[in-house]
Order: structure tokens, then sequence, then C-alpha cells
């Protein structure tokens, strides 16, 4: 079987991750209803907006690393 047939989408510059991260993020704070005084609601909005950020950023990165075969696994002459 031929381990580099299913690689991950590389991106050509961390832009392109920081851009969708942050356009999910902006989604996702706009969406957030939340009753309270408009401190609390802009707090709300921002931890969410933090922490869609943060899961995509780090999902994405991950499936990157992990989606390549590892060295030691390789059969010598592929």
């Amino acid at each position: 079987m031929q381990p580099f047939v299913d690689l991950p989408y590389i991106p050509r510059s961390p832009s392109e991750i920081i851009e969708v991260a942050f356009r999910r993020g902006n989604k996702k704070a706009s969406s957030i209803k939340i009753k309270g005084s408009p401190i609390e609601k802009a707090k709300a909005k921002e931890i969410a907006r933090i922490k869609t950020i943060r899961n995509y950023v780090r999902r994405r990165l991950r499936d990157i690393c992990f989606g390549y075969p590892r060295l030691d696994e390789l059969h010598p002459f592929l």
C-alpha cells in the first residue's frame, strides 16, 4: 500500500489557516446570544471567538502533523 496517497492539504502560508480560523471565530461570536450587561456579553463573545480559533488551529495543525506517515514505519524501499 502506498503511504503517501492520503496526505493532508498543506496551505502555502500560515495566513490561510489564520484567516479561516478568524472567519469561523467571528461567525461563532455573532451567533452567541446572552443576557446580561454589555461587558458580560462582550466577554462571552470574545471567549467563544478565542476558543473557536484555538480549536480550529489546533485541529488543523494536528491533522497536518499526524497526516504524514512516520519515517520509522515506512518500508526502506518506498
